[in-house]
């Protein structure tokens, strides 16, 4: 038995028409570390494992706007916490793999298999 759990924060940053306009700043990452070890205290308390199902950011966002720094961030802080974890993709908004041209978003592929030729941190 594990915990699945979806994460979207910031909201006003990942959902479709967001408010928020970048991610990446030191109180962003702070605000994720944060989650991420409270969950994993959580997690450690009731003895269940943590799945964390679905995360992701839409396209309204670009790498420009912190989108790739936010799916390494969230890497990061999954390895770092030994999380089980599958990134979001609904072919559509969150789309990371395009079925119509068979490719991939290779800046987040990237960004999730934390390849360094991103420069990212």
């Amino acid at each position: 038995l594990m915990l699945h759990i979806h994460n979207y924060d910031p909201r006003p940053y990942t959902k479709k028409n967001p408010t928020q306009t970048e991610w990446g700043s030191a109180a962003d990452r702070a605000a994720l570390d944060l989650w991420v070890n409270e969950t994993q205290a959580w997690s450690q308390k009731h003895g269940l494992p943590i799945y964390y199902g679905e995360f992701g950011v839409t396209h309204d966002q670009t790498a420009a706007s912190g989108r790739v720094v936010w799916y390494q961030a969230h890497q990061a802080a999954i390895s770092r916490v030994g999380w089980a974890a599958a990134a979001w993709d609904d072919c559509g908004w969150f789309k990371i793999y395009d079925r119509a041209t068979d490719s991939w978003d290779q800046p987040i592929v990237d960004a999730l298999l934390d390849k360094r030729s991103v420069a990212l941190i």
